[in-house]
This record gives structure tokens, C-alpha cells and sequence, in this order.
């Protein structure tokens, strides 16, 4: 069950897009989950800094959380949140507070990597260490209001593989905590592989299919495509055109399409994912007998 969110916050405009799909996510929850508003100032920024730098970076954190209190006044009154700052290694704090909540929202821009708020080393770290699902908002400069958000459709990118697998094993949470009507288990199949390739393929997707299907997932949908692409290019075209609305992948995996890991496959998907529609990453230190 999803009953805390946390949301990392600051000026930037992708961190409204994270609060406004996690606050969707929290209206969805019987009962409501509560948000956590959390605020992060460098460490390193404060050692040995002006009195005019420390008012500035103050003043930052105030016109952020304002910002985002007046969002939720406007469109989702009815959820209870609660502010948090801290002054340390924004990796560091976050990681503590995900401890304490069920899910981390998270907001990029996707243009360059990762911007501003999650840089790369920053969001990277919180992905490759949290030990609960991160959520990754990709926002392009216009914002969806809380209550055009929907989860209808989410899609799993599914190889077999063991990683693929620890996503697997989630996406039921996933996909009943977002009240999805449909779950796609999305295949990829190189076009160049023989026959014999395509078969293990088909058979494990099958097999990933009923395994959804025995723990209580509806609107099942098994869909292969066929390419020779690059895997973040195949995942973003197959979720525009399937109006897809959230997608499950493994922070970590092996290579070619298998290569679900940062700097690959997740981040390709990323930078190009339709704003506001959320990347629930699942990474290695997460312990995925819990959602069973």
C-alpha cells in the first residue's frame, strides 16, 4: 500500500511536475496517502558562505515550497502533507526520508541528461541506492493539472532477464496502488535473431504474462515489437503510441536491449518520455519479497 510520498523540491519547474503525479497517485490511495515536501540546501554551499549567499539559498527554499503549497491548495486540498528541510548532500537526504515513505517522486527536464535538481549524480544516486521504487517525471515547460493525470495504462519493457524479472515482481503493486485498467508486458524482438530466439522470447513473456495474471493484475495485454533499434528509442515510440500513461523498469541490467540500467536504456527513456508521464524505476537494493 502507498501510503507516504516523497517529493524532493526547488525552483525548478520540474519539481511541480513530480508534485502534481504524486499528488495523483495519493488521491488514488484507500485511504489518501500523505505527501512529504522535502527541501534540500547543499552542505557544501553553506560551509563558508556570505550572509548574502545563505538569505539567497533561503529564500530559494521558501519560493519553492511555496510554490508547491499553493498547487496543492489549488488542486488537491483535501491531501495531507507536511514540509521537511535539511541542510546536507541532497543524495544523502533523500535517501534517508525514502526510507520512511513508500515511493520518491522526482522531476527532470530530460533535455540534457538530467537538469538542474537531479543532475545525474543526484538522481543516478537516489536511483541506484534507494530501497523503494523512484518515480521520474519528465517535464517539458507545460504543466497538467492534478486532476488530468491518469495511470489507465502502464506498460512493463520485459526480456526474461533477472533484472526484468525484480521489476516484474513489483509492477502488481504498481499497477493496483495507480488503479491501471490495463498492464501491457511490452517484448522487444531483434529482427536479425532466428526463429529459435523469438520462441524463448515469446515463452518467456508468456510466462510473465500469467505470472501478472496470477497475483490479480487486469487488463492484461502481451505486445511484441520488432526492431533493431536502440531499446530507449523502441520503449518511448511503443508508449506514444499506445497513449500509455506510466511505465515499471530495472535501474540496472545486462547489455543490448537487456541494458535497462542508468546511463542507457532508463536515462534514453527519460529524456524523451512525454511530460508527465511517470518512469517507476526499480533498483538493486530494493527487496522485492515486499510487494509480493
Amino acid at each position: 500500500m502507498i501510503s507516504k510520498i516523497l517529493v524532493p523540491v526547488d525552483l525548478h519547474g520540474a519539481s511541480v511536475a513530480a508534485l502534481r503525479v504524486a499528488s495523483a497517485i495519493a488521491l488514488r490511495q484507500e485511504p489518501q496517502a500523505e505527501l512529504e515536501l522535502l527541501h534540500v540546501v547543499e552542505r557544501e554551499l553553506v560551509i563558508g558562505a556570505t550572509n548574502e549567499i545563505f538569505e539567497l539559498l533561503e529564500s530559494n527554499g521558501r519560493k519553492a515550497l511555496e510554490t508547491c503549497e499553493e498547487v496543492l491548495r489549488k488542486e488537491a486540498p483535501a491531501l495531507v502533507y507536511k514540509i521537511i528541510k535539511k541542510t546536507n548532500s541532497p543524495v544523502e537526504a533523500i535517501l534517508e526520508r525514502s526510507e520512511e515513505c513508500s515511493l520518491t517522486v522526482m522531476g527532470t527536464h530530460g533535455m540534457k541528461g538530467f537538469e538542474r535538481f537531479v543532475i545525474g549524480s543526484v538522481a543516478e544516486g537516489v536511483m541506484r541506492e534507494a530501497r523503494k521504487p523512484v518515480v521520474a517525471v519528465r517535464f517539458d515547460g507545460h504543466h497538467v493539472a492534478v486532476k488530468d493525470i491518469s495511470f489507465d495504462t502502464i506498460v512493463l519493457p520485459y526480456d526474461g532477464s533477472k533484472c526484468a524479472n525484480k521489476a516484474l515482481q513489483v509492477a502488481p503493486a504498481i499497477s493496483k496502488g495507480l488503479g491501471a485498467k490495463k498492464t501491457i508486458v511490452m517484448m522487444a524482438m531483434d529482427k536479425n535473431k532466428g526463429k529459435a530466439v523469438q520462441d524463448v522470447m515469446w515463452e518467456r513473456g508468456r510466462d510473465a504474462n500469467n505470472e501478472l495474471k496470477a497475483r490479480g493484475v487486469e487488463g492484461l495485454a502481451l505486445e511484441v515489437v520488432e526492431g533493431s533499434g536502440h531499446p530507449a528509442d523502441e520503449i518511448v515510440q511503443f508508449i506514444k503510441e499506445h497513449q500509455v500513461h506510466a511505465a515499471v523498469m530495472s535501474t540496472h541490467g545486462r547489455r543490448g536491449f537487456n541494458r535497462m540500467i542508468m546511463g542507457s536504456a532508463t536515462e534514453g527513456v527519460l529524456r524523451q518520455m512525454p511530460s508527465y508521464v511517470p518512469l517507476f524505476t526499480v533498483g538493486k537494493h530494493l527487496d522485492a519479497q515486499a510487494y509480493q
